[in-house]
């Protein structure tokens, strides 16, 4: 990338000009001269560069200028067949930027809080799929990171190393990955109908289980660490129990098309699912043979599910192209509690646990990534995460960050939610504190 210094000259032909005016010109220029000379070189350079492009460029001790440095997987130089399913880490040198209005704005408004809008790690991803109804990445409690890379699955444990669990053949691809509530199982499946269980608490990943399907798994989700939840593309919802290799219960014709999103509730009694038919469907433990609830508002796919950890009756979801709302419900009775239009196909949403907010995924010019304050729904700040959209989103473990992957082939760690020393997870409430239906 070259970059263009402007230059200070003036085009203005001083001869043409009264004597007056030039004088004028020549105070501006001297005192603009003085001022820049107080300014440090490294600020001078931070203000040539576009802002989405500082982050690939660092100043050393020397005021020399340096391209960050990518480790693959696999070598420093890799080639065509080496870097085909290696999934890299490339931790990009960032200069500390100088915070913008907005971030003034939230640390002023959360006590000291600052949000910044440049990734704290990017992870190079090549080969991922930008693909609106896969599951593709997941955060667990022990604060491992799997990804989907087309035909191969990785491991990005805490400590930063990287492994491959799993490769299937083509033209085979994975279409969906959960961690287990403990952390300590993954399930993968694939659009081949394969659907496997690994143990990721042993260093060589052994295969647990296999459960070949008639049809793609489109979706799953884990109840508990011996029993998860599956959908396909028919709409078929099936309940699993790793002690044995049938379903113990299978729920067909409450989706209209395939599944293709997935949630638990906060005390893991219910799971939602939402699916390509515009549907969303509540689910007990204490009776699988049918939806609890069943929600009807949307007019697009409900891939994004997500239920508020601090108002465990109350559950976001989000519509697809010909939708672009984010919708709030009442779990127990289906009320519609809020709704806002985002102008967006909505890829994902993820609740804070520390602050009345949430955060949603788009697709869209900009915008990629919102941070919304609720109930009022304002928007906190904005994302330009990837090129085009953020089709996958998690949040860490202890809520504070978030990562996302997008048609860029990057995953992106974004430290949305920082706390403060000694700052508490919010209590609980019910929906009684909740504002009445409206409409934005």
């Amino acid at each position: 990338m070259k970059l263009r210094s402007h230059s200070r000259n003036s085009d203005i032909c001083m001869d043409s000009e009264p004597s007056l005016f030039r004088e004028e010109l020549s105070t501006r220029r001297s005192l603009r001269l003085r001022k820049s000379k107080s300014v440090k070189v490294q600020d001078r350079f931070i203000s040539t560069i576009p802002k989405e492009s500082q982050i690939q460029y660092r100043l050393n001790s020397t005021n020399d200028i340096k391209t960050p440095h990518k480790s693959y997987l696999y070598g420093d130089t890799p080639t065509a067949s080496s870097s085909k399913y290696a999934f890299a880490l490339a931790e990009l040198n960032k200069i500390p930027p100088t915070p913008s209005k907005k971030e003034r704005k939230v640390r002023y408004s959360n006590l000291n809080r600052i949000i910044s809008h440049s990734p704290d790690l990017v992870l190079d991803a090549p080969l991922a799929r930008d693909d609106f109804y896969c599951t593709l990445l997941d955060w667990s409690v022990k604060d491992d990171l799997l990804v989907a890379l087309d035909k191969a699955c990785y491991l990005r444990s805490k400590d930063g190393n990287t492994t491959k669990i799993w490769e299937t053949t083509a033209p085979d691809y994975i279409s969906v990955v959960a961690f287990s509530p403990r952390g300590n199982r993954a399930l993968i499946g694939s659009e081949r109908c394969q659907l496997k269980i690994f143990d990721i608490s042993r260093s060589t990943y052994p295969e647990l289980q296999n459960h070949p399907q008639d049809i793609e798994v489109t979706s799953a989700i884990w109840k508990s660490n011996t029993q998860f939840v599956t959908g396909d593309a028919l709409g078929t919802i099936k309940f699993w129990d790793t002690r044995t290799l049938i379903p113990t219960h299978t729920a067909r014709n409450f989706h209209r098309d395939k599944v293709v999103g997935m949630a638990r509730s906060p005390d893991n009694s219910m799971i939602a699912t939402g699916g390509n038919g515009y549907l969303v469907n509540i689910w007990d433990d204490r009776r699988l043979d049918r939806p609890r609830v069943t929600i009807s508002s949307h007019t697009s796919a409900v891939k994004a599910l997500a239920w508020c950890p601090w108002q465990p009756d109350m559950i976001a979801t989000g519509g697809g192209t010909d939708d672009e709302r984010l919708l709030f419900h009442d779990t127990n009775t289906g009320k519609l509690l809020k709704s806002t239009h985002t102008g967006n196909q909505i890829c994902g949403i993820v609740w804070s646990k520390h602050y009345k907010e949430l955060l949603t995924a788009h697709q869209g010019i900009e915008g990629h990534l919102r941070i919304w304050n609720f109930p009022k729904m304002n928007i906190v700040t904005t994302f330009n995460a990837h090129h085009n959209r953020a089709t996958q989103l998690c949040i860490s473990p202890d809520g504070q960050m978030v990562a996302s992957m997008g048609d860029d082939e990057n995953v992106k760690f974004w430290k949305c939610f920082a706390i403060n020393p000694g700052q508490r997870e919010l209590k609980m409430t019910r929906q009684k504190d909740i504002l009445e239906p409206t409409i934005r």
